[in-house]
């Protein structure tokens, strides 16, 4: 018998990917931190009801409604603490659940359709 050691330990995607977490936060990870958020502090946070999307749009300062970015250096993954958000609009977040969004380039935020 001849064994192979496993050794991919994790589940790192290199894909952008938002995680919307029980505790009430948005998980951002490193993928997307990278390519859409770099040098970003604050995001706006969006709601499209009828459509159920969530908008992110990076800024670079602190304005009228924005959350902060916590980032914890280059490579790293990110997070919002949306739960003031998520309870507003009635986005479930009873159970944490990750999806793949997409950037639109038009709007310069990233888009996260929840169904």
């Amino acid at each position: 018998m001849t064994f192979e050691l496993f050794t991919k330990k994790g589940g790192r995607t290199s894909n952008p990917k938002v995680t919307i977490a029980r505790a009430g936060y948005i998980g951002i990870n490193s993928s997307c931190m990278e390519k859409y958020f770099k040098s970003k502090n604050f995001v706006q946070l969006y709601w499209d009801k009828e459509r159920q999307i969530i908008g992110i749009k990076p800024t670079e300062k602190e304005v009228d409604g924005s959350f902060r970015l916590t980032n914890e250096g280059e490579r790293r993954p990110g997070s919002i603490a949306g739960r003031s958000f998520l309870k507003y609009y009635e986005i479930d977040f009873s159970k944490t659940r990750s999806l793949y969004p997409e950037w639109n380039e038009k709007d310069n935020m990233l888009i996260i359709k929840l169904k």
